[in-house]
């Protein structure tokens, strides 16, 4: 399974991989094989489970709200749900600790409230009123390409 994953995994993409400290995650060939594709790895320490928290968190959703709602007829068919669940979680989804916003939204406005923050307290310097209009328009460009 690792290496129909490597196989698709670009060289230089610099990832990150979080595990617990399960003995497979510690194995000398498992390590190397990571290493040589270029993947940092990354464990919790034992016993702190707050190392692996976030990401604890949303398997946990994922398999309640996902996994044990239905049967996969294959793995085309799994993949294609999971495309569908991490756009959900994503954009529908809505979580109380974010305002009653799914992740992107909140994502969204707090780069923009943090953009517009910045303009005010810095641009003023730098030319006055028209520059800040003209950083926001920059920036509300900038948004519209990276969502899309």
């Amino acid at each position: 399974m690792l290496d129909e994953a490597f196989a698709k995994i670009p060289a230089g993409t610099s990832l990150i991989l979080h595990s617990d400290q399960g003995w497979q995650y510690q194995h000398k060939q498992y390590q190397r094989m990571l290493r040589e594709k270029g993947i940092r790895q990354s464990m919790s320490r034992k016993g702190n489970c707050l190392d692996n928290a976030l990401i604890e968190n949303f398997f946990g959703l994922l398999k309640s709200e996902l996994l044990y709602l239905q049967e996969f007829q294959s793995m085309e068919h799994f993949k294609q749900e999971l495309i569908e669940y991490l756009d959900y979680y994503n954009n529908r989804r809505i979580k109380a600790k974010l305002k009653g916003l799914p992740p992107a939204i909140h994502r969204q406005q707090a780069l923009s409230a943090a953009w517009i923050i910045f303009t005010s307290k810095y641009c003023l310097t730098f030319g006055g009123h028209f520059t800040v209009w003209l950083l926001f328009l920059f920036s509300f460009i900038f948004l519209l390409f990276w969502l899309l």
